[in-house]
């Protein structure tokens, strides 16, 4: 399989500019402990069924995952001669989804939509979570070109973002509280609590952080 073409700068470098401009990656993305927990937290589930029938129904032949992190749709993906590529900013992230099953398959690279470069895709993702990184209207505006700078004509972007009719995105002080999200279980780095906080909801934003308690040395990270 060729290798997907890259725009570069005139110093030869990938990364062109910064499209979703972040300054500090969640400790969830970070953290090799926590983004050990990513694939048991967020497994296989019926978002992957989606995604890996859109592709066959669009006849997709060169895809874009962007922010795919530790690949388990990417990968997925990268099957019947497809050209697959996996884009996402956290090293620790991309780090483990190089380690796994069929990894070879794809094309990793450590970035943002900055480094999508020419109209090669026929469709980009961005799944989970991704959409919602931007919290303004500049930052999606910028990334929306960007990925339409990488599609090609009749490409499709396919994303998806929370339900404004779901009561519990409309009540998040009844969701997001230790009592609701409480966890306890075994990890690859010993036994575990994670509960998630409310910060506060204004401006149509919803702030809270996540508490990761490593039981056996009470060690905690918030992210």
């Amino acid at each position: 399989m060729a290798p997907w073409p890259q725009r570069r700068s005139s110093q030869g470098s990938l990364f062109v500019r910064s499209v979703w401009k972040i300054t500090k990656l969640d400790q969830h993305y970070v953290d090799p402990r926590l983004v050990d927990l990513y694939d048991i937290e967020n497994p296989r589930g019926a978002d992957t069924d989606f995604y890996v029938h859109l592709a066959a129904e669009l006849n997709a032949r060169q895809i874009i995952d962007l922010g795919c992190g530790t690949g388990l749709l990417t990968r997925e993906l990268a099957v019947h001669g497809r050209q697959v590529v996996g884009v996402d900013p956290s090293p620790a992230m991309l780090a483990v989804a190089r380690q796994k099953p069929g990894a070879e398959r794809v094309q990793w690279v450590e970035g943002d939509a900055s480094v999508l470069g020419t109209p090669e895709a026929d469709l980009v993702l961005m799944t989970g979570n991704v959409a919602q990184v931007f919290l303004d209207d500049a930052e999606w505006a910028a990334t929306l070109r960007a990925i339409r700078a990488a599609l090609q004509s009749g490409g499709h972007l396919a994303f998806e973002s929370r339900n404004p009719d779901d009561r519990a995105q409309r009540a998040p002080r009844e969701r997001w509280n230790r009592a609701a999200t409480y966890e306890r279980f075994d990890s690859p780095h010993g036994p575990m609590e994670c509960w998630l906080e409310l910060l506060s909801v204004g401006n149509g934003r919803v702030r809270f952080e996540g508490h990761n308690v490593f039981t056996a040395t009470g060690e905690v990270v918030v992210a």
